[in-house]
């Protein structure tokens, strides 16, 4: 059995299962008891990572999880296992804002959506590679999408051979002697105020005779042979367009539902607000609202151009059967299988949604300023005067080092990038750890922004690293730490007494704060605010840096 404690201010509140989880805070303090029933693996762990064991007191029959903060890092459904037992928990997070958190998923998940592979944590593995209503729309969208790029490559082929059949054709002509039918002749008798007569028209080649009478006369209806492609296949071919546009009409409501989420806290602006992670259930369908909408324009234009093809065909929306055209003729072919599969398709999004949860929030926050910086380098520098390469880590779509390179200088972003005492043979940069270390220990700034004046020579850094923290937090008990690692432990090879340019801690917050900040003297040190609705001020930092080294003429 497990109990669970949130203490605050000196108080302690025992925290009640709610629909079999615990809902917890990730800044709040939780002490737990457990009650174990055996011996059985007493080591608690978290997603997988131990507990260490100065946070265990053990007395006769119980074990005690003293008062920590033990889900600081994580973000929706987390597991705590000791004893051989499973307890779910779920944590909610008041760092960022539920608008600001959307923003944060959405900017990465457009510039790398297998990013969160990366990041579902353990016990989601299961839920996500089971079937869910998301992956049942994604599925359904990718169907569409190939049946649009099959079509498109089908049309010249319609419109070189389309099936048609002769039909005849009561139609009006000018008057022509050889169009003349049996049907004419009655029309005319029918229509005799159409007849101009006059016995002066005897002998002219579009005279008609009626009786001793002579007439002329413009137009006649009489019957003709016309190609029809009113045909059965050609029905079945244009209703598909209605049967998906009725699909992705009703996709785009399901998804309009979906997407309409109430926290349980009352508003943004409410001093208690928190957010759960199934407050994000939308996100998903977000995306996927902006990928049907493409593809539904996609279908529409397709559609125009098959209708400019078969103007005057019924179209058909029903399974379609199986004739000689759709198998003697090769495009009829391909189009009836891709027909056919689309109506059999059975869209099944009557399910619950569930969601899995973000392990280590504060590296995605890490991923979400590392995206921030290079987006803030493109616009920053005149790409056209650069090469750039991207090098990416070997088993993640994570960029490793990005450069921008000229004749005169370069400009270089690395991340998590690891440097070593002067005494190691790992070295790509000048950067040096230089208190006394083994060869083989280093330090790994988040981000490394690395500027090289090749006429000069003279190469620049400055370091950044991404604190998922408070300002008070960043202030008092990180930037200390920092401050030792990157600048009294840190040197640059080949010049004793130089340090860093800059160093600067990047958090989640409304406004940053300068440290040190002076035209003469580096490195300059600053708490910069960085988070979805906060992007400006790092953006102006780095057009500060790219300023002081580079020339004018290759910045924007």
């Amino acid at each position: 059995m497990l109990r669970v404690y949130e203490i605050q201010n000196d108080e302690r509140r025992e925290v009640l299962l709610e629909d079999g989880v615990y809902n917890v805070q990730e800044l709040g303090v939780y002490e737990m008891v457990f009650f174990p029933e055996n011996n059985d693996d007493l080591n608690p762990n978290i997603e997988g990572t131990p507990l260490p064991s100065e946070y265990l007191r053990l007395d006769r029959t119980k074990i005690v999880l003293m008062p920590q903060r033990y889900f600081e890092d994580y973000f929706g459904g987390t597991q705590l296992t000791i004893g051989g037992k499973t307890y779910p928990f779920n944590v909610r997070i008041s760092k960022l804002r539920l608008s600001e958190i959307e923003g944060l998923f959405t900017y990465l998940w457009q510039k790398e959506d297998r990013l969160f592979d990366v990041f579902y944590s353990k016990n989601s593995v299961e839920v996500k590679n089971k079937p869910n209503e998301v992956g049942q729309m994604n599925k359904f969208i990718t169907l569409i999408t190939h049946f649009v790029t099959v079509f498109e490559k089908l049309l010249p082929y319609f419109e070189k051979q389309p099936h048609f059949v002769l039909r005849k054709k009561t139609t009006v002509l000018p008057f022509n002697s050889n169009k003349v039918s049996a049907n004419t002749v009655q029309w005319i008798i029918n229509n005799l105020d159409e007849v101009q007569f006059d016995d002066a028209f005897k002998g002219h080649h579009k005279a008609v005779q009626l009786g001793n009478h002579y007439g002329m006369i413009d137009n006649i209806h009489t019957e003709v042979e016309t190609r029809d492609c009113n045909t059965y296949e050609n029905q079945v071919v244009m209703g598909i367009f209605f049967v998906i546009l009725k699909k992705l009409r009703s996709l785009k409501r399901d998804i309009e539902l979906k997407s309409t989420v109430t926290n349980w806290s009352d508003t943004e602006d409410s001093e208690e607000y928190f957010v759960d992670f199934k407050d994000l259930k939308r996100l998903p369908f977000i995306r996927l609202f902006e990928e049907i909408s493409k593809v539904e324009q996609q279908v529409k234009k397709l559609e125009q151009s098959y209708r400019r093809i078969f103007p005057e065909v019924t179209p058909k929306a029903e399974r379609p059967v199986l004739t000689s055209i759709f198998i003697q003729r090769p495009h009829y072919k391909r189009a009836y299988e891709l027909i056919r599969k689309l109506n059999d398709y059975k869209l099944d999004i009557t399910g619950y949604f569930k969601l899995f949860n973000i392990s280590k929030l504060s590296k995605l926050y890490e991923l979400y300023n590392l995206f921030q910086l290079i987006d803030a380098l493109r616009s920053s520098l005149k790409i056209a005067f650069f090469n750039v390469k991207v090098a990416l880590r070997k088993d993640e779509p994570i960029v490793e080092k990005m450069e921008f390179t000229n004749d005169f200088f370069a400009v270089n972003l690395f991340y998590e990038h690891k440097y070593y005492p002067e005494s190691s043979n790992y070295h790509s940069t000048l950067l040096r750890r230089i208190d006394c270390v083994s060869p083989e220990e280093y330090y790994h700034p988040d981000f490394i922004i690395e500027i090289i004046d090749k006429k000069a020579e003279k190469t620049f850094y400055y370091l950044f690293d991404a604190k998922y923290s408070v300002l008070k937090n960043v202030k008092f008990l990180h930037l200390p730490s920092l401050e030792k690692k990157y600048i009294a432990r840190t040197g640059i090879s080949g010049d004793r007494y130089k340090k860093i340019n800059g160093l600067f801690a990047l958090f989640p917050d409304e406004e940053g704060e300068k440290i040190v900040d002076g035209t003469f003297f580096e490195p300059q040190i600053a708490l910069i605010a960085s988070k979805p609705s906060v992007e400006s001020e790092l953006k102006t930092y780095i057009q500060c840096i790219l300023k002081k080294h580079i020339g004018d003429y290759l910045l924007s």
